[in-house]
Order: C-alpha cells, then structure tokens, then sequence
C-alpha cells in the first residue's frame, strides 16, 4: 500500500472512531475530492464499517463486560495450552457464524424494519453543477435528507419540502436540517419563500434569518450580508436581538449587529414633484403624491411651464440657452389648463389614461398631464442636488405617451421629449423615436420627417439615455399642423428618471452599457400589448463570463421568455421560459453551442410568431423553438446580461407587417 493509501486510511480510521479534528477533516476531504482512487477506497472502507456495525447490532448481545477485575491466570508449566486445532474451530466457527449473522441481516426485510429518511428538499434542478463531498447522491429530481450538499461551482436549486425554493451558486456549503431550516456554512444563496412557509429559517454562524413571506438572498464568507427582493425578514445576529428589514433593503451582519445600508434611488416619478417647493429633500418628494397637482416654476426640480398661448411666434426659449422652432413639431396659440400630476384636469381630477377600461371608478395611472400645446422643463441638475445623486447616469422612461383615453377617435398629439446642456440639445425623442435636430442662427428645429402621430389607444414608450452633460429635459405636447383637434389631452403615463448606477446601466457614446458583470442584469421596454412581432439589436461583449439575453413576451418578473444567447459560462445558447408558478426561468427547446466572442459586434434579431420563438444571429438562423402553449403571448421587450458586461445600440421592434413599433439609438456608422 502506498504512503498516501496508508495515510488516507489512518484519517479513515480516525474519522470512524470519531477522533478526527478540523484539520485532518480537511486532509480527508482534500484526498476524496482529489483522487478517484481515494474515493473508491474511502467508499470501500465507509460500506464494509456500515455492514460490519449492522451485523455485530444483530449478532452479539451487548454485555459490557469489565474485564479488569477478573482473575488473571498465571500460565505454569502444568497449565494446559490452547493447541493450533482448537485455533482453527474457534476461527471457523466465528467465520460460520459471521456468515449466518451476514445472511441474516441481508435477508428482506419489512417496511418497518428499515424506514427510509424523510425528506427535507428535493434537487429540482442544476446549471454547470460540480459538487464536492456531499452526505447524499445529486442528481435532477432526488429527494435529499438532512445532510450536507457541498457546490464546488455552478447553480443548484432546492425545492424544500415546506414548499421554499433555494438556488445555491457555486462554491457553497449547506446544511440541510428541517424542511424550514438550512444552515448556510458558506456561499451565496437566494430564496422565494411563499406564503405557507412563512417561518423557513437560514442559519449561519453569525446570525439567523427568519422569513416572514418574501423573496431574499444573503452571502456568507468573506462579507456577510442580507438583501431583501421583497417583502419582509427577520435578522437576528447571534449576540443581539432581531432587526426587521424590509424590500429594498440591504445589511451587512456580524454577531453584534445589524447596519443597514441606504439603497440609492433607482427611480425618480417627476409628477410627485409637483406638490413639494424646492428645496425638499428628493426622497421626501417622491414620497408625497397629490393627484392633481399643477407644476409650476416654485415646484421642487421644475425650471419652467409654458402654455402655448404665452409663445409669441413660433420660435422659443425651451430651456436656459436653447431656443426652438416649436413649428416644426406642430404649435398654436390656445389655451390649456397646465402640466398635472396623475391627471389631466386639476378640477375635477379626471386621471390619465392611454388604455379604455370598462371599470367604473378611478383606474388612472400614474404619470403626467399636459394638454397640447404646452411644455414643462425640469432641471436635472436640482433633482440630482436633491437626491445626491452626484454623477450617476440618468434615463428618462415613460411606459405609454399618447392621447388620454376619453378623447374622440381622431385625436391626435406629438409628444416630444428634448435634453439640453444650458447651450444646445444633446437629444431628442418625438413619439417614442430619437429624431435629427438641425441647428441654425441659434434656433433648433427637429428633422422634417418625425415619427407617426400618437393617436387615442395607440400610445409608445420612451427610453431616452441621457449624456452626462445634460441639465435640462422639456417634455412637450403639441398640436400636429393637420389635427383636426387640437385640445388634446396629452399624457406620459410613468414618466419618470431613471438611474443607471444602481443596476449599472448607462449611456455611452450612443450605446446602453452593462457596466459590471453582476448576475440578472436587465432592462425592459415597450408595450405590453405587443404580441407577435421581430425584436433586434446589436451587442458587443465587453467583458465576463457569458453573452446576452434578449427578453420577450415579458409581462412582469414573474412570466416571461427569453433567449440566452452565449449563457452558461458561454458554453451554449438555448431558450428560456418563466412561467408564473415557477421559482425561476426553465431552459426548454433545442440548444445551439453558438458562443460570444469579446470586442465584437453582434446582430441580434428574435422572431415572436404565434408560440414559435426564432433567433438570428448576422441574419442567420440559429434555432427555432415551437412552446407548448403555455407561453405568454404578449408583453415587452428587454436585454440582459448574466455576469457579464456589454454594450447595445440599434434596438428596433416592428410588427410582422414591416409597422416600426419602436427605435431608438440607432448607429449610422453601424454594418
């Protein structure tokens, strides 16, 4: 036997005898994870001990005999010696008695005789999974008993039997104790804990979480912290008592204490603004939300209103330093009733709306109102001084632009969005579409050709990145030249800015940047109602582990498809669905072992037709996916990024009949 069997051994030994310490636990473990042959030969040792304790527990009564007070016998040249035969029927017999106590235990045996482990979770499923020494076999669908499970790599998710969902990422050890109790020695970890097993328990060796319904994840190691995705937990460090955090919130923990730290804001609805003076800190006028409130010029971040029958021609100042010709998006003289939280009326408070709905009552949503033909500036640089947002990127949304939905068919506006430094426009959006600006003797004018009508029931969305430079953004609801109505409710329905440094989104030279490499980065927009349609892009690698997502059909983070494209440490591209039950996403359909390369361009285009799903990669087709039915059928659009980051632009969606549904940072220099 070599020197590492015999050491290996000994460490066997020792560990059966229950004399082993961390350290050569350890040594033990090294030698198991490292060498086939030592497994087989740990494995070997591990089944003849097992069989060797069931047959002596069956076989031979447990005396506990003292021997140390019996008579020692002296042996005298007269005393009468054990002779080789006698030697020899001891050992046959024992061997002959072995064997029946062998034959008798392996003989089969009732139900009762041997009750089999209940069952704490289940393997529900597992990406790129490499398992170190673990207490049980792992394989998709295995019932798992209290135990350790061991993740050298990869993602495994378990399904607890209280009904928690679990998805360990790789390196990790847990301890699985009860259906309601894990023990996290080491690792990341996310939970989805739903209602029934409101109590489930994640316990390290600093302190313990306790669910009380919600959606969280936490990290032990090096750092020790706790997000919550939603609802509530419980923390309570090992030497203190509890602290509640709530959605949004995140605390790093150690046996003593909890600190939370503050969440920065993600995003800023500019109509709360309205109902608060300047100088309110930004989080306490996000807070306050007073349908009906009118902007004016003493409104907390709002520079101006103008109302179009204060304009004296067509030419105007729309923010400090940057004159228009308001001509050349459509303008009048008329009177209007002011720029409205949540509303588009302040007197009798009748709510924006861009979908008819049969309900009775208030359905508003939430947003702006501007009656054509009038515009409201905001001032970016007061809002970022508010908030102390400082430097980070900003991007002003807005889920449905168009005509309030009580107006008559023939309504019809141009909503324009319009980014400014204090000298010039840095950008501008007319109708959900990014347009050319021509600069003359000082005067902007938009490009001749602007994007369709926003016409009743027929709203777009907005995504305009904003360049650093920008101080101000005017968003403007105008008069078409050729409307047959012109008192037509405006709305942008979820305007709103955006911040690109919290997920890491920003624009960039004409290109929206994943900036980290962080897990499930992604960015949604369009239209909920859109159903079949061709979903394109361009995207570039720049650095991590995987591609690109693009995201369909998406309804809401709990039901959506969407097409990994270079995923699972860029090893294949697949399909994937997310159902509304399900804990997470599902790979399902054909796989390609398409990969990304870094420092590339990509073109990406995703084909919705009925239940198929289609990618092209450069034009050509690289899998087709036909779902069973039970894919949601229509939603928006998005990109996304797994441990990785990258640059977009081109984003274009048109609807099976060639109608153009959205476009925005289009490269002119692009291939």
């Amino acid at each position: 036997m070599s020197d590492n069997n015999q050491e290996l051994s000994r460490l066997i030994r020792e560990m059966l005898d229950g004399q082993l310490d961390s350290e050569q636990r350890d040594k033990l473990l090294r030698f198991v994870e490292s060498d086939e042959q030592a497994r087989r030969l740990y494995l070997d040792q591990i089944s003849t001990h097992a069989a060797l304790r069931a047959v002596l527990a069956d076989c031979i009564p447990d005396h506990n005999v003292d021997f140390s007070n019996q008579t020692r016998f002296e042996h005298s040249s007269t005393s009468q010696r054990t002779s080789p035969r006698w030697v020899a029927l001891v050992l046959v017999s024992l061997a002959a008695t072995t064997l029946l106590c062998v034959a008798l235990w392996n003989r089969p045996r009732a139900a009762s005789d041997s009750p089999t482990p209940a069952a704490v979770a289940k393997l529900s499923a597992m990406r790129d999974a490499a398992f170190g020494l673990c207490d049980f076999a792992m394989s998709p669908g295995a019932s798992l008993p209290e135990g350790t499970l061991r993740v050298k790599s990869g993602e495994v998710d378990l399904q607890f039997a209280c009904g928690a969902e679990m998805t360990l990422q790789g390196p990790a050890v847990v301890h699985l104790k009860t259906p309601m109790l894990a023990v996290l020695e080491s690792g990341r970890v996310s939970c989805n804990v739903p209602e029934q097993a409101i109590g489930f328990q994640v316990e390290s060796a600093e302190y313990t979480v306790t669910d009380l319904g919600t959606r969280f994840e936490l990290e032990v190691g090096e750092r020790q912290w706790v997000r919550v995705l939603e609802g509530e937990v419980d923390v309570e460090p090992k030497e203190s008592t509890a602290v509640r955090l709530t959605q949004g919130e995140t605390a790093s923990v150690t046996r003593k204490r909890v600190t939370r730290h503050r969440v920065p804001l993600q995003e800023i609805p500019l109509g709360n603004l309205f109902d608060d003076p300047k100088g309110t800190p930004l989080r306490t006028a996000i807070k306050t939300d007073r349908r009906g409130a009118m902007a004016t010029a003493g409104s907390m971040g709002v520079q101006r209103v103008v109302r179009g029958e204060e304009v004296q021609g067509t030419v105007h100042e729309i923010a400090p330093g940057v004159k228009m010709n308001l001509d050349s998006l459509g303008w009048c003289e008329m009177s209007s009733r002011g720029v409205i939280n949540d509303s588009w009326c302040p007197y009798t408070l009748r709510p924006i709306q861009t979908q008819e709905s049969s309900k009775q009552g208030d359905f508003g949503e939430q947003g702006i109102g501007l009656q054509a033909c009038q515009f409201v500036t905001f001032d970016v640089d007061e809002i970022r001084s508010a908030g102390r947002l400082f430097e980070r990127e900003l991007a002003f949304v807005a889920d449905r632009v168009g005509v309030n939905w009580d107006q008559p068919d023939d309504s019809q506006v141009n909503l324009a969005v319009i980014a400014s430094n204090g000298k010039q426009i840095t950008g501008a959006w007319v109708n959900g579409n990014q347009v050319d600006v021509i600069a003359e003797d000082g005067v902007a004018t938009l490009g001749e050709e602007l994007p369709r009508h926003a016409w009743r029931f027929s709203p777009v969305q907005f995504f305009c990145p904003l360049e650093g430079s920008t101080r101000y953004i005017t968003l403007i609801s105008s008069a078409p030249s050729d409307a047959r109505l012109q008192s037509a409710h405006g709305v942008f329905s979820g305007a709103r800015l955006k911040t690109g440094g919290v997920d890491g989104w920003a624009a960039r030279d004409g290109e929206f940047v994943q900036l980290g490499d962080a897990l499930d980065q992604r960015f949604l927009f369009g239209d909920q109602r859109w159903s079949d349609y061709e979903f394109s892009f361009e995207a570039m690698k720049r650095f991590g582990k995987e591609g690109f997502l693009a995201i369909v059909r998406c309804a809401d983070a709990k039901e959506f498809t969407w097409v990994n494209i270079g995923g699972w440490q860029n090893r294949r591209t697949q399909v994937e669905r997310k159902l509304r039950p399900q804990g997470r996403q599902r790979p399902i359909g054909p796989v390609s072992d398409f990969v990304i390369e870094a420092e590339r361009w990509y073109r990406i285009r995703v084909r919705c037709e009925g239940y198929t799903v289609s990618l092209f990669v450069d034009d050509e087709l690289l899998l087709q996916y036909e779902d069973d039915g039970r894919m949601q059928r229509q939603g928006k659009v998005g990109i996304g990024t797994w441990a990785t980051s990258a640059s977009f632009r081109n984003f274009r969606v048109e609807s099976l009949d060639g109608e153009v549904l959205f476009e925005a940072l289009a490269d002119s220099n692009s291939n």
